[in-house]
């Protein structure tokens, strides 16, 4: 689950009515009624950070300190950690081998929780260059995709390396999603795939949001090969009007089970990329609409977990089962309109690859009925039934390029393979018979043909352009030249 933002109440009257809220018992989180928690909560929620393993949450209560739930434990986040930043101001959240990590909003800087303490663990800086960037872990390592700096958004993946305890860039390719000032993106993994979309932006002006609205689309990136896929661009929500899409509230959006949830004036609003589905929900009571409500993510009984502060800026909590949610869907369509293009390109490689494997299983199977010795001239290949020939020597290879590249060859070019430029004209005639009676003896080996009974492989006749020369050229009933 990954909680992308939290608040803090900074006021001390905020913070001792936290602490009053901590002496509530732990039953409460398991019901459906709203468990008011007096706090002037005027700057919106709590933040609330889920534990690994259900073991609870932290909330941040001013800039430096927070406090663990249900245990009431209180913690200090020395401003040397943070390098003076807010504590609210890591909201990027990793859960990796049952420790929590918080990176902040802006990327560089690492802090660990432990369980009890939080620790800095990097070398870096305050990068100050991927805020609303989406968070996520693959194989044993932190990942951080886009985000926005200060005056330009990004689209590329950094990755943190514990050991140089450094972030670095991670190379990726393909069709890498679009960039736009004030775009945001969200995303979870789910398998070998990281999904991301594109989301209508509160805080975009109205010029930004109606030029951005032709870039908002689905991209995954497949993890093992880093290589992005466009999956197509976001089916308009009616409920939504102009926007086109729920927008995001409060930046806060968590993953589970494979699917995306966020806040939205419309709903809560669930992203199902793999299955290609958007759902909404909403139900007045429980405050999915309310401006200052905090998505918490799932308990370990399986309730949605939701704070908020109510109309009278009271501090709410409240467990919401599956089952209240279906009974609350308003909403449900496609998710994102499958790129045409991509369809039809897919269907064509597909094509394409079934008719090059029936091309090559024909080629395959004349190859293995062919009764004849074929010669592939480019490669300089001898095939028999299917099989390799690797028994000529080089002269052998060579006569045997040459007879299937023209045709014919007198004699004399035959003898200029085998003999050397000191040999007698005897010696040449007698290397020129033993070259062709070798080839002979192997071809005919290959037939099964005994000497006896063995057919004519090469032809002997007079040259049709010079007939006082003497030429040789296959026999093509025994070869076939590709």
């Amino acid at each position: 689950m990954q909680i992308m933002r939290f608040s803090t109440d900074t006021s001390f009257f905020g913070y001792a009515a936290l602490l009053v809220f901590l002496a509530c018992p732990l039953s409460v989180l398991g019901q459906t009624d709203l468990t008011p928690y007096q706090s002037n909560c005027q700057n919106g929620t709590t933040g609330v950070i889920e534990l690994p393993n259900n073991s609870g949450f932290i909330m941040a209560v001013t800039d430096s300190t927070f406090v663990r739930y249900p245990e009431g434990s209180i913690g200090l986040v020395p401003g040397a950690l943070r390098l003076n930043a807010p504590l609210a101001d890591f909201y990027h959240e990793y859960i990796l081998d049952n420790t929590l990590y918080l990176v902040h909003g802006g990327g560089g800087v690492v802090l660990a929780y432990d369980g009890q303490n939080f620790d800095r663990i990097d070398r870096s800086f305050l990068h100050q260059n991927q805020y609303r960037g989406t968070p996520f872990v693959y194989q044993g390592s932190l990942y951080l995709f886009g985000g926005n700096g200060l005056f330009s958004s990004k689209n590329f993946v950094t990755r943190y390396d514990f050991e140089a305890r450094e972030w670095y860039l991670q190379k990726t390719q393909g069709s890498i999603p679009a960039l736009g000032f004030n775009h945001i993106y969200q995303g979870l993994i789910v398998g070998e795939s990281f999904y991301i979309s594109s989301s209508a932006n509160t805080d975009a002006s109205e010029e930004d949001k109606a030029t951005q609205w032709g870039k908002n689309a689905a991209y995954r990136l497949d993890l093992k090969t880093w290589t992005w896929h466009y999956l197509g661009g976001l089916t308009p929500v009616p409920l939504a009007g102009d926007k086109g899409i729920p927008e995001l509230q409060n930046n806060i959006g968590f993953q589970s089970q494979g699917k995306y949830y966020y806040q939205s004036q419309e709903g809560l609003v669930c992203l199902d990329f793999v299955n290609n589905i958007l759902r909404i929900y909403k139900e007045q009571k429980l405050q999915y609409s309310s401006a200052k409500s905090d998505l918490i993510g799932y308990s370990a009984s399986g309730n949605l977990l939701i704070s908020y502060c109510d109309s009278a800026d009271r501090f709410n909590i409240v467990a919401v089962s599956e089952a209240t949610l279906a009974d609350h869907l308003i909403y449900e369509d496609s998710f994102y309109q499958e790129d045409i293009n991509t369809f039809y390109s897919t269907i064509i490689s597909l094509l394409a690859l079934i008719l090059f494997i029936a091309l090559v299983l024909v080629l395959v199977t004349q190859l293995r009925s062919e009764g004849r010795l074929v010669i592939r001239i480019k490669q300089a290949l001898f095939i028999y039934k299917g099989k390799r020939i690797v028994v000529f020597s080089e002269p052998e290879r060579d006569l045997l390029i040459t007879l299937a590249l023209e045709g014919k060859m007198s004699l004399p070019a035959i003898e200029d393979l085998v003999s050397d430029a000191i040999d007698s004209s005897a010696v040449r005639i007698k290397k020129r018979e033993r070259l062709i009676k070798s080839l002979n003896d192997k071809i005919g080996a290959l037939f099964n043909e005994s000497p006896k009974y063995r057919s004519e492989y090469f032809l002997f006749h007079a040259d049709t352009e010079d007939r006082r020369i003497k030429v040789v050229a296959l026999n093509l009933q025994h070869f076939k030249v590709l």
